[in-house]
Formats: C-alpha cells, sequence, structure tokens
C-alpha cells in the first residue's frame, strides 16, 4: 500500500514511467486528465485551466482570486484522489503538497539537459535551437508553478526520497527500484498515519470548498482544519447569521460529524 508522487522535468521520461508503475502497482493514477476534469465539476472554465496548469502565473494573476480558487480546487482534486490510497499522483506539485506527510512516497524523475534537449528533438522533430529553447521555457514555467502555488523549489532534492537520472538508468531498471522501494516502505503504521492525515486534510478542503465555491458564504481568512470527522472553522464574518450559514454548509458535507465554530464577527468599517 502506498500513495506516490512523481515529480519531472520535461524529456526525462517521467510520463511514461508514472502511468507505467501505476500499471505495473495496479494503483489508481492522477493525471492532467483527471485534474482538469475534477475542476471543470466545479465551473472552472476549461479555457482558464491550461493558464494555471504546471506554469508560472502572470503578473496580474498573481493577485487575482481566480488563481485562488484554481489553487483550492487543485488542492480538492488532490486530496480526494490521495484520501483512497493506492494511487500514483503525476506533477501538479504533489511533492509540495504533501511535504510534511511522512510516509507519502515522493519520487523524482531528471535527466542531463543535451540528454533531455535530444529526446526532446526526437520526439518533436525540432532543431537543437528549438529543442533548447522550448526546454528552458518548459523548465521556468515548472519553477514558477511550484514556487508560486507552493513556495518551495522543486529541484531541491530534500522534497524526495528517490530521485532517478533517466540519462543513465534504463526505464526498467527505474521500474524495478521503484516496486522494491515500494513494497518495504513505508511500513504499515506510517502509511495509516499519512493516510489518516490526508483524509483529514481531504475533509477540511471539502468542507472550504463547500463554503467558499458551493455556498458563496462571505467569510475573510477561512481556515478549516479536520480531525477524525471534527472540523473547525476559523475566519472572519460581519454578522453572526454568517457563522450560522458556514456550520450548516459544514454539516452538509459527508464525512463531517461535528463542526466547532472559531469564527469571529468583525463588523465592517462605515466610515465618519
Amino acid at each position: 500500500m502506498a500513495i506516490i508522487t512523481i515529480s519531472r522535468q520535461t524529456a526525462s521520461l517521467g510520463d511514461d514511467l508514472a502511468q507505467e508503475l501505476a500499471a505495473d502497482l495496479s494503483y489508481r493514477y492522477l493525471d492532467k486528465k483527471i485534474v482538469e476534469e475534477s475542476l471543470k465539476s466545479f465551473g472552472f472554465p476549461e479555457e482558464r485551466i491550461e493558464r494555471y496548469d504546471e506554469k508560472k502565473p502572470g503578473f496580474w494573476d498573481i493577485f487575482s482570486s481566480e488563481k485562488d480558487r484554481y489553487f483550492q480546487l487543485l488542492k480538492h482534486a488532490m486530496y480526494d484522489f490521495a484520501s483512497k490510497d493506492n494511487c500514483v499522483l503525476l506533477g501538479r506539485g504533489g511533492q509540495g503538497l504533501f511535504k510534511n506527510i511522512p510516509g507519502v512516497i515522493k519520487i523524482k524523475f531528471m535527466a542531463p539537459f543535451q540528454i533531455r534537449v535530444e529526446r526532446f528533438k526526437k520526439y518533436y522533430n525540432c532543431s537543437t535551437r528549438q529543442a533548447e529553447q522550448m526546454l528552458k521555457l518548459k523548465d521556468n514555467e515548472r519553477d514558477g508553478f511550484h514556487k508560486n502555488f507552493f513556495g518551495i523549489d522543486w529541484e531541491s532534492d530534500d522534497l524526495y526520497d528517490i530521485v532517478i537520472n533517466t540519462g543513465t538508468v534504463l526505464k526498467k531498471t527505474a521500474l524495478d527500484l521503484i516496486k522494491h522501494f515500494v513494497s518495504i516502505f513505508p511500513p504499515k503504521e506510517l502509511h495509516d498515519a499519512a493516510l489518516r492525515r490526508i483524509r483529514d486534510l481531504a475533509l477540511a478542503q471539502s468542507v472550504l470548498i463547500e463554503i467558499i465555491y458551493k455556498e458563496h458564504i462571505p467569510i475573510q481568512f477561512i481556515d478549516v482544519r479536520a480531525e477524525d470527522g471534527t472540523v473547525y472553522l476559523l475566519g472572519s464574518v460581519n454578522t453572526p447569521e454568517r457563522i450560522d450559514e458556514c456550520v450548516r454548509a459544514a454539516k452538509g458535507v459527508p464525512g463531517v460529524t461535528k463542526v466547532v465554530p472559531e469564527i469571529n464577527v468583525v463588523l465592517e468599517y462605515l466610515g465618519m
């Protein structure tokens, strides 16, 4: 049993390896398509998803509510998928989202730049110059995505349990290494603790989505925490009635057994 995140440089064979790993282990597989379907189910415009997917947000996007909405829905999709256990999550900042959860296996595939250039040239039938430019652009976009949404340097090996250089390690060998690692790690106690934590995060995120994006309840500085079905709501509203609305919305989320509101009422400043 394992929850596995896959991070990869462009042309490091990471996409293929992630898919093959999931198939070999008979694990569920989360990729771009599944994330997109989840976001669209909440009404996020299909044409806008590509604007943020593993890309550095534009200058004005950094301050937009759309960017925040994308991030909250992305977290919801990934937490929910991982909460069902035995899965491989491809990209989308999984190593950042689960970085403080021991027991989640975090893998990175990389390869030297020139090897990636040759692979890119062969796949897209382009020139060396074009391949170099596109790889640098994609590397920069992925770097910006992780820094802006997760506050991490995704190239740092400290984020990963396994880093594999596909410039020297064959695909079959890489898969065999990972499958052996999965067979011995994590120990059951650590895996179970990680799964409980992820299920709490998934429930909390579902409540947040319900309050903000389904019920559209105006609440500032919202923070939702969950522990074994008990949900704690934090934030600020302008009337006591809003607290009741938040509690009702939270109670309607499957899996919630108790709601503890820790919400402050802050009257709006109307001026003199």
